[in-house]
């Protein structure tokens, strides 16, 4: 038994260091749809294919893969979520399992009414394995499908943002498609008096055809004819604040001064149960920056700063547009108890 058990354990180990070599492997870092459905496409075959007997064991063998991960791609915080979902849904289709029922047994989040009411006993349950595993797996499928229309549904919201003759100052647009595609799509339903894409380098020339490029130390000379900010962000913290692309700070704080609203895209998987003191190694990520020849040697011993994410404050941001609708920054905090379940956010990965 032993001897055909070793080959699966030899394939998942290396299914899971694939996995993150494929994270690591480029020099520009993929954008977040792309390593959420990598994730995704992961756990399920970590749900179709480990042995577990049991919920524990379930979420055992999630919490082994998620912390080899993470222990080796700390700065992707995309792929820590995509795992707590999936826990969540293991969690729900224990107890679909046990009671017949969607809702879940003794969520912290009930009323008091309903805590009083549930039978002793019903949390610590659990089904068989096998009796989980097709629901699981159907779960698991609806999360992936929801990953590809989040998109669509975040681009579909372009009424809800921009306005007839909106000035828009955006960023990032070329490593975002999501916002490059509501950019597109407001371009054609609704006329808008300019888009001005800042680039983070003097030598970036990949401005959109849409856009007017601009660099990042003309922002506050232009801030004052612009009317909406348009940002993408990475994460998005319980307390309303965001990681996003290196640069977005100071886009942040010029927009305030101006009084000028910032707007911040970002699909269900960016949000993160996790406050930004747990993401110091992703914002404090390095790039590799590229030098003259000449000055290679000169610099040998020199530590140059390039970090890849910079962390905007709440305060400094109007609404994020999901793909479940506008959110303001506020009440960020109630969609996690949407997608993350209180115990699993107290593990220690």
């Amino acid at each position: 038994m032993a001897q055909a058990d070793a080959p699966l354990v030899l394939d998942f180990d290396e299914l899971r260091s694939s996995f993150v070599h494929n994270l690591a492997k480029s020099h520009q870092r993929e954008n977040s749809l792309k390593i959420a459905q990598a994730t995704i496409s992961f756990i399920r075959k970590i749900v179709a294919q480990e042995k577990y007997e049991n919920i524990e064991e379930l979420l055992s063998v999630l919490r082994d893969h998620l912390r080899f991960v993470i222990s080796l791609a700390p700065t992707e915080l995309v792929v820590r979520n995509v795992f707590l979902i999936a826990m969540k849904l293991a969690r729900e289709e224990n107890t679909r399992v046990l009671h017949g029922v969607d809702k879940e047994v003794g969520n912290p989040y009930d009323s008091l009414n309903t805590l009083w009411k549930a039978e002793d006993g019903s949390v610590n349950a659990t089904a068989a394995g096998k009796k989980m595993r097709r629901g699981l797996i159907a779960a698991v499928k609806e999360i992936m499908s929801e990953l590809e229309t989040s998109r669509e549904s975040i681009v579909s919201r372009v009424a809800d943002v921009l306005q007839l003759y909106d000035t828009v100052l955006t960023y990032g647009v070329n490593s975002s498609p999501t916002l490059r595609l509501f950019l597109e799509n407001a371009r054609r339903t609704i006329r808008l008096r300019q888009v001005l894409s800042v680039s983070s380098s003097l030598d970036d020339c990949s401005c959109p055809d849409f856009a007017s490029s601009i660099s990042l130390r003309d922002v506050a000379g232009s801030m004052q004819d612009v009317t909406k900010v348009l940002l993408p962000c990475s994460v998005v913290f319980p307390d309303g604040s965001a990681l996003m692309p290196s640069g977005s700070l100071s886009i942040a704080h010029s927009a305030a001064r101006h009084a000028v609203p910032v707007y911040a895209l970002a699909a269900f998987y960016k949000i993160s149960p996790y406050f930004s003191a747990d993401a110091a190694a992703a914002v404090n990520a390095q790039l590799s920056v590229a030098l003259p020849i000449h000055l290679s040697e000169s610099l040998r011993h020199r530590v140059i700063l390039s970090p890849v994410f910079d962390v905007v404050p709440a305060h400094l941001l109007s609404l994020y547009i999901s793909n479940s609708g506008a959110v303001l920054p506020s009440h960020m905090y109630r969609l996690i108890s949407d997608y993350y379940h209180p115990e699993d956010q107290t593990e220690e990965l």
